[in-house]
């Protein structure tokens, strides 16, 4: 019988058929009765652990498709009980990638991970009834803390004021905003309200301020005005922190404020050059402190495209490119649509058009057009 690591040899090596099939197998040898129980699980142990490492090599978005659906798959396998957080750095990346199937398997194996965490907290009396298996409470109670944060962040990350307009996750579009509200709600429901208060209250810093602001953004003109109080109170905690300054950014662009938005713009911006004595060579988008920086320089060139300076505006689009090229932000769709004419809302549309359809192939081809012509982008190889 074919084991798992012939199995993932395939997938990794095979033509895209081969891939394919092989992927599905491993559902089948997952749920079978293939070896002994030890032989079986060490060798599920071993492949999940190197997963991360393993999907760093891939180069076709096929192939990373058919890899990460097939460790979904066996991935509550893994014998990291005591250590269920170990592929939460992966899994957050996987959750902003572009495939469909990559973000719901991502979303199933974090779902995965919240039932051990949170069983204190839905059978209050487990440890009495079973006695101490894995994780303490309040390890459990750490990690889930770690996690809510992290989500949060990233929601922050991915906000467009378009999606104050969806009242349920279900009718959200398909897209990473939605992925990481799904794991979120999942997390909020299993702990309860109760819990989650207890949680939202251990913490009032700048961080927490800055997203209890984005989640009052989706409650209109109303929710906009006491996210401002918040952000407000985080700029007197730390009048210097960046991230406050994005915050404010899409507050007042909630509240229909463009000259004040503007301002929050340029702060943001030159708060981040302070940060740097020059531009560091890589930026990557990987290290959530990043975020708010990168964010900073893209609503600059954004601002400075809009004001018509484009050679400005190009400027700070190709250094985010050279720092970051794996542009998680999407700017060389930005830059390619600038060079072509197009402007930033018109793009936007091809986005929306696009996640509709799920097929960008319109944003490639401009950007591959436009890309051969001006030299802005070296792909990653």
């Amino acid at each position: 019988m074919t084991t798992f690591s012939e199995y993932f040899n395939i997938i990794l090596t095979g033509d895209k058929e081969a891939s394919r099939k092989a992927a599905r197998q491993v559902s089948k040898l997952t749920y079978s009765s293939w070896g002994d129980g030890r032989e079986k699980f060490d060798a599920i142990a071993e492949i999940v652990e190197n997963a991360p490492k393993e999907y760093e090599k891939i180069k076709e978005d096929w192939r990373q498709e058919n890899f990460v659906m097939a460790i979904s798959v066996m991935y509550f396998l893994h014998n990291k009980r005591e250590q269920p957080d170990f592929l939460f750095p992966w899994l957050f990346d996987l959750l902003q990638h572009i495939k469909g199937n990559i973000r719901y398997a991502a979303v199933r194996m974090l779902k995965n991970e919240l039932g051990p965490l949170t069983v204190y907290i839905r059978v209050p009396d487990y440890e009495l009834q079973y006695g101490k298996q894995g994780l303490s409470p309040k390890q459990a109670d750490a990690i889930l803390y770690e996690l809510y944060f992290n989500l949060n962040k990233l929601i922050g990350d991915l906000w467009k004021p378009n999606y104050k307009r969806y009242k349920y996750i279900e009718s959200l579009p398909s897209g990473p905003y939605k992925s990481v509200q799904m794991v979120l709600g999942t997390l909020e429901e299993y702990c309860g309200e109760d819990y989650m208060i207890r949680f939202m209250s251990m913490k009032q810093d700048k961080n927490t301020l800055y997203y209890d602001a984005l989640d009052l953004l989706n409650n209109g003109k109303e929710g906009a005005r006491q996210a401002l109080k918040f952000l407000v109170e985080a700029l007197e905690i730390d009048s210097d922190y960046v991230q406050t300054y994005i915050g404010l950014v899409s507050v007042y662009d909630a509240l229909g404020k463009d000259k004040e938005m503007r301002e929050c713009i340029k702060q943001a911006f030159e708060k981040t050059k302070k940060q740097f004595s020059k531009w560091p060579e890589t930026m990557p988008w990987g290290a959530l402190d990043n975020r708010a920086y990168m964010r900073a320089i893209q609503y600059m060139g954004d601002d400075l495209a809009d004001s018509g300076d484009k050679d400005g505006a190009i400027e700070l689009y190709k250094l985010l490119l050279k720092m970051n090229p794996n542009d998680n932000q999407g700017v060389r769709y930005t830059l390619a649509g600038l060079y072509a004419g197009i402007s930033g809302s018109e793009i936007n549309e091809m986005f929306d058009e696009g996640n509709k359809k799920q097929d960008w192939s319109k944003l490639e081809e401009l950007v591959d057009t436009q890309n051969k012509k001006n030299l802005f982008w070296k792909k990653p190889q």
